[in-house]
């Protein structure tokens, strides 16, 4: 989830940091995480964290209470429990009843307390939270990281898998329907690469 964090909000210096810890602590990230590792391009290390991102549905920004997502990290949930989907406020997850005990302590959703950390941690939380918000939809967000590499490295090898991903990934995640990138990625995987294995997987858009 730091990871993560760290990369939606462009952090490159701490996304690196936790890249080499993921790629001790979890070994079904470790090849993944060399790879990001790797790049030394600012642009293309942060294209390398959204194609694993498309690839790991069980990656997001933020660590959840309760139970949280069982299936692991690169598989697709059967019941489309899939990338993420910040809601507006400290309740991303108030249907979530998992944690009982933080709803008896703080019925409003709100867990605190907060009030103990200095002024200036607290106004830059905010201020990374209104950032995380602007990728609110993974899906939407995704998508629009991956439209905008295609059309600008049309022969990264890694694109036509990456735009049949953002296909799948509106149809298994949370997108929405009406933002038009489904038709997007389908449209720009079936112009430009016509003969791609994974142009021919993608019958359709959502």
């Amino acid at each position: 989830a730091g990871w993560g964090r760290a990369v939606v909000l462009g952090d490159s210096d701490t996304a690196e940091t936790l890249a080499g810890r993921l790629a001790q602590l979890k070994p079904e990230l470790t090849a993944e995480m060399r790879k990001y590792l790797a790049e030394k391009d600012p642009a293309a290390a942060h294209f390398a964290a959204i194609f694993l991102m498309l690839r790991a549905p069980g990656l997001e920004p933020v660590v959840r209470f309760g139970m949280g997502r069982e299936t692991p990290v690169m598989k697709s949930d059967i019941f489309r429990d899939n990338w993420w989907l910040l809601q507006p406020g400290a309740a991303a997850y108030d249907g979530e009843r998992n944690h009982q005990a933080l709803f008896d302590l703080y019925p409003d959703g709100h867990f605190g307390p907060t009030t103990f950390l200095p002024a200036a941690q607290r106004s830059a939380a905010e201020r990374e939270w209104q950032q995380l918000m602007r990728a609110a939809n993974s899906v939407n967000y995704l998508c629009a990281q991956t439209l905008d590499w295609a059309r600008i490295h049309p022969l990264d090898e890694r694109v036509p898998q990456a735009l049949y991903l953002a296909v799948e990934a509106t149809h298994y995640g949370p997108a929405d329907r009406s933002s038009g990138y489904s038709h997007q990625a389908f449209d720009l995987l079936h112009k430009v690469y016509p003969n791609s294995d994974w142009t021919k997987k993608t019958k359709y858009w959502y």
